[in-house]
């Protein structure tokens, strides 16, 4: 622990400062929304601002915590690469996953803050973009084999040296991407980045840099001691779960996720050991990944409300093995790692449900079902449309999961799906359909959350990559939940409904149609504990069938009078709970 013990720490004054950093920091992450250009940066939110200290240690990433190992990663290696080249008015651009980004498409824009010469801090932004280039538009094909398919790949380099721009690199970028929501998505995040400098020095001038320094080090340390103690209130052991992914949509082969926690007093010792290598396909993912997946799950189910910063992962110890899908080796793709993560957290939450089961929801659909569509338009400008379907969390251990709320509950909060208006007013797209789907999701006392469909009409052709997963593996419920139903994908539904694969990477003519089902969330708790009158309310809503209300719960409704049966629902899950012993007698 890296403890601020050169003088007493005020905690009204820490809070104050813990508050400003995190306004600095959100007040960046709107200036992207606000002058982003694509639908990442305007719709979905799939991105992330904050403020490092001279050795690339998180200070605050406000709300959203999404990228904040990799950034971290990315920034120390911009360290070390450029030590003693780094001046007032550069501005680096990354998006290596060997040297500290997710995957390509995330795109890392930092700006050092320099304090009477000195460098004190980093302004740092993480943006999806909508495309990076590479064999496919939206640069996340599943089938790539190699990173070199994938789009340009940009190490730890400056964009602006002294603020001047490099416009030779500028041209590269410019060439080698499609569309053009990439340079406004780039001169986003340099305004953010300034907006964040600005703000930042008037909170140095306040305070003066050396007292800024010692409460960013003593928010850290706060941190630190808060998981700390969350981990404390476990009991020791080790705890071990499985799950798997379907395929990588290059070989059919299922993907072992295999995790296990240790806990130890005040820490804990995350293992991926037998955890399936690398694959052929793009679900690869490097190792940072590994960290914040195992953080993202203790922080959902310890509720903690640290700050944001580098201090939460002090506690937390992860080994990944080399070449495994988790610390992917080069040359390794990792375009469409997203689903992977998701999973991982899925994978974690099961083990966390061995520990504390009272605050365990049960799985999600899986990650999110993932387009990506191209346009050539007839004035030969490119567009990309970048699509995300998800919201079909699990179950909860005190109520119900929510209907259409982002994958996790905790992972893809504050994620959001594109608006149907928007892509239809920028794109040759009609989205004929988009809701729930009744009798999908899991039974349990807790019930999970329906699938979701979305179904995209091409007006005109379209290169188009897909991702989703969930099909052979359906989300697990706990505790005597069920799962939820698996996803499923066709083409022209209204006609033949030909079923598609999972994962592909195709082209659909004008006029042909794609129908997605999500998986839905598994389930909480026995179905026949269920309070009926949920199960009415269910039925009135219409996201169940009176014939699903019977055979899921054990529930008789009277459909004139739009009541539970009481004695018919006791004697059916008499009958429903006998059936259920036997078969487990027999099992």
């Amino acid at each position: 622990m890296t403890r601020a013990t050169e003088r007493e720490v005020d905690v009204v004054t820490m809070d104050v400062i813990g508050n400003a950093l995190e306004a600095i920091s959100d007040e960046m992450f709107i200036t992207l929304q606000r002058t982003g250009r694509s639908m990442t940066a305007s719709q979905t939110n799939d991105m992330s601002a904050g403020i490092a200290d001279a050795k690339g240690e998180i200070v605050s990433t406000g709300k959203r915590f999404g990228h904040t190992v990799a950034a971290s990663e990315a920034l120390r290696n911009t360290l070390k690469k450029f030590a003693g080249r780094i001046d007032e008015g550069d501005v680096f651009i990354q998006n290596d996953p060997y040297s500290g980004s997710n995957h390509m498409p995330d795109v890392s824009v930092y700006k050092p803050v320099f304090v009477d010469g000195e460098l004190c801090y980093f302004v740092h932004t993480v943006v999806h973009h909508s495309d990076i280039g590479g064999r496919s538009p939206g640069s996340l094909a599943h089938d790539a084999t190699e990173i070199y398919q994938e789009g340009l790949r940009i190490p730890p380099i400056k964009l602006y040296s002294r603020g001047e721009l490099n416009e030779t690199l500028w041209d590269i970028i410019e060439k080698n991407t499609r569309g053009n929501s990439m340079k406004g998505d780039l001169r986003a995040q340099v305004a953010a980045c300034f907006a964040g400098e600005a703000k930042l020095k008037e909170l140095v001038h306040r305070y003066g840099q050396e007292q800024l320094h010692f409460y960013c080090e003593a928010l850290k340390d706060y941190s630190e001691r808060l998981v700390r103690a969350a981990i404390s209130e476990w009991p020791d052991g080790e705890y071990e779960f499985e799950d798997y992914i379907d395929e990588d949509g290059v070989d059919p082969d299922p993907i072992l996720l295999h995790v296990k926690l240790t806990v130890k007093g005040d820490e804990v010792f995350a293992d991926y050991t037998g955890t399936s290598p690398q694959v052929r396909g793009s679900l690869n993912i490097a190792g940072v990944e590994g960290i914040s997946s195992v953080f993202g799950a203790i922080g959902a189910v310890a509720n903690l409300e640290t700050p944001n910063n580098s201090g939460v992962f002090r506690p937390i110890h992860v080994y990944a093995p080399p070449g495994s899908i988790v610390n992917m080796l080069e040359p390794a793709s990792c375009g469409a790692r997203g689903l992977t993560t998701y999973r991982l957290h899925d994978a974690w939450m099961g083990v966390l449900s061995k520990i504390a089961p009272d605050r365990v929801a049960a799985a999600n659909e899986g990650g999110t079902s993932t387009g990506r569509f191209g346009f050539i338009m007839p004035d030969r400008k490119y567009l990309v449309l970048y699509d995300n379907v998800y919201g079909s969390p699990g179950g909860r251990p005190d109520r119900d999961a929510y209907d259409g709320l982002g994958s996790g509950e905790g992972l893809g909060a504050g994620l959001t799906n594109a608006s149907v208006e928007i892509i239809e007013s920028r794109y040759p797209m009609r989205i004929r359909r988009y809701g729930f789907i009744p009798d999908t999701g899991g039974p349990g006392k807790h019930r999970g959350a329906l699938a979701l469909v979305r179904e995209w009409e091409f007006l005109q052709q379209s290169d188009f990559t897909f991702r989703s997963d969930r099909r052979r593996f359906r989300p697990y419920g706990l505790f005597g939940g069920e799962p939820g139903q698996p996803s499923s994908t066709y083409h022209n539904p209204d006609k033949e409904g030909e079923q598609l694969p999972a994962k592909m990477n195709t082209r659909f003519m004008g006029g042909e149609i794609l129908s997605h089902i999500t998986a839905a969330g598994g389930g909480w708790g026995d179905p026949l504990e269920r309070e009926p009158q949920l199960v009415l309310e269910d039925y009135l809503e219409e996201k169940i069938s009176l014939g699903h209300a019977r055979e899921a719960y054990g529930v008789v409704i009277d459909t004139h009078k739009v009541e539970v049966l009481a004695d018919e629902t006791s004697k059916l899950r008499q009958q429903m709970r006998r059936a259920h012993r036997s078969r487990s007698k027999k099992a």
